[in-house]
């Protein structure tokens, strides 16, 4: 048997030290944190209500021991919202989706950003005032969850969604 050259067998070395390895699941963690970030309230003679407006802080921790290339990360963002006034249980889910790209993420770090603002809306009507028609005498908008996904270029390396139910229960696509 011949032995190898010098010059290949450094060669190859090189080249396997400089190849992309593929990211494991587990190399970014995702938090998020539901936020109240302004208030509005309104009262009038019959009703009381108010406008919020309620954002995710999102945290992700590259736990990998290289930097992550082309850190992308795209979020939906899920709410609920009553119609004020209305007799039967009239709720209409709403997503919004959006994307945000950070470039190059270093190794150990983490990085955080809030997610686009969503405005709920809670309605009631005071004390002795009803609706005729029997109508609701309260409407409450609500988030119901926010999913996210992280990419390193156009590889996925890492999702997460609260509730973990949403994975299930919805589409990531409209």
């Amino acid at each position: 048997m011949k032995p190898f050259p010098l010059f290949v067998s450094l060669a190859l070395l090189l080249a396997a030290g400089t190849a992309r390895t593929a990211l494991p699941n587990d190399a970014v963690e995702v938090k998020s944190e539901l936020k109240r970030v302004d208030v509005k309230r309104n009262a009038s003679l019959s009703t009381e209500s108010s406008e919020e407006a309620w954002t995710y802080a999102i945290t992700v921790t590259n736990h990998s021991f290289h930097p992550i290339p082309d850190l992308r990360v795209d979020y939906v963002e899920f709410s609920r919202h009553e119609v004020f006034g209305s007799k039967a249980r009239d709720v209409k889910s709403q997503r919004k989706r959006e994307s945000k790209a950070f470039g190059t993420f270093e190794n150990n770090g983490e990085l955080s950003f809030e997610t686009e603002p969503v405005t709920l809306k809670k309605a009631r009507l005071k004390a002795d005032w009803y609706y005729s028609n029997g109508a609701k005498a309260v409407a409450r908008d609500a988030m119901t969850g926010v999913w996210v996904r992280v990419f390193s270029g156009n590889e996925m390396i890492g999702e997460y969604a609260q509730p973990s139910s949403l994975k299930t229960d919805e589409k990531w696509d409209d």
